[in-house]
């Protein structure tokens, strides 16, 4: 993915050995994915695990009108603590 995004930055987050920093959300489905755009959220759930459909929904993530999507304050709180991260 980082080839064909190469102005995107990916971090990858083990909900376990990184729990601290995921806490309070609960993740039950595997991927779960946290994009963000322009410091907004753009979307989070959990995806099929095939390159086309990431790839899809990065894409359609970045050429989409600048609207971000609802959410949860434990999902906005998230993005701030991965901002800091990187």
């Amino acid at each position: 993915m980082k080839a064909s995004f190469p102005g995107a930055e990916f971090v990858w987050i083990d909900i376990e050995d990184q729990a601290d920093l995921v806490d309070p959300i609960e993740v039950d489905n595997f991927p779960t994915l946290l994009v963000l755009v322009d410091q907004q959220v753009r979307f989070f759930g959990s995806v099929t695990p095939q390159v086309e459909t990431l790839h899809r929904l990065i894409q359609a993530q970045l050429e989409a009108p600048a609207s971000p999507a609802p959410a949860k304050s434990a999902v906005a709180a998230l993005a701030q603590r991965l901002r800091a991260l990187t």
